[in-house]
């Protein structure tokens, strides 16, 4: 595992964590889920704890169903994060979900070994004592050591096998779960630098047009003369400055000051009988 961290980044590492505790995940939903049926299945020990009164195999069958159900919880959560790439890019809420992920297996992993305990010591010595005087009876015949020698030492290296793997999972999802929070970290700052660089449009876009209509506006005289010292300057026609104002007077109407001659007379159109 050291070997395959070497030399990556944080996501890289996350995501070959990911990938380890995808694989544990498949191998004991699997593990989990025959456990439960097998479990759950009638049998002479079934019997045995009927007679007994022992009821608490039902209740490890369905621990077993449940750590199956957390078992592929976990194939979804990580193989996101897997199979994450350019097309479907990580997202933080991937993250989030394998640190919880993390924190709840453990605690499950608490209580499901409490319960095991419990139903351990409750078992009855009858159905256990018989059990056990099946696995431990030798075979008869050859003397060569028989089936059920052979099927004990079997029981046994399967249950520290899959106690070595079951450790392997527990500590490998932790460390996801704990790896996690450093890489919603880096992918947040990576998203902020990459808006950083787009190219932003900064701005309302106008959505009215120009305004358009009568000019509005004051007159005011243009001097024009021919003298250096600005004698002989005489005011010529007005020129009018303002903007346009849509919809202010009806169209071909100038408002202003009205404009006067050299005499302080005003100006008006031929016909007009208006004095001002």
């Amino acid at each position: 595992m050291v070997l395959c961290l070497h030399n990556r980044t944080v996501l890289e590492r996350f995501r070959v964590l990911c990938t380890i505790c995808l694989v544990f995940d498949g191998i004991f939903a699997l593990i989990f889920a025959l456990s439960g049926l097998n479990a759950s299945a009638y049998s002479a020990e079934t019997l045995c704890y009927e007679e007994n009164g022992y009821s608490w195999h039902n209740i490890l069958a369905l621990s077993f169903i449940i750590s199956a159900v957390f078992a592929a919880w976990g194939v979804l959560l990580h193989g996101a994060v897997v199979i994450s790439g350019e097309g479907a890019p990580m997202k933080a809420a991937q993250l989030v979900g394998v640190s919880r992920y993390g924190h709840i297996l453990v605690a499950w992993t608490f209580i499901a070994a409490v319960l095991e305990a419990i139903a351990a010591r409750q078992q009855p010595i009858e159905c256990s004592s018989q059990t056990t005087a099946v696995l431990a009876e030798p075979a008869m015949g050859d003397g060569t050591g028989g089936l059920h020698s052979d099927q004990l030492h079997v029981n046994a290296v399967w249950q520290m096998l899959s106690t070595i793997m079951w450790l392997v999972w527990v500590v490998t999802a932790v460390a996801a779960a704990m790896s996690s929070k450093r890489s919603l970290q880096v992918l947040e700052e990576q998203q902020a630098s990459r808006q950083d660089t787009e190219a932003q449009m900064v701005g309302v876009p106008v959505q009215d047009e120009l305004p358009s209509g009568t000019v509005v506006g004051i007159a005011t005289p243009s001097i024009q003369g021919n003298g250096a010292d600005g004698a002989g300057f005489q005011p010529t026609g007005p020129t009018f400055q303002g903007m346009p104002v849509a919809g202010a007077v009806a169209d071909g109407v100038c408002q202003g000051m009205p404009v006067r001659d050299e005499a302080g007379n005003v100006s008006r159109p031929a016909g007009s009988t208006k004095q001002v």
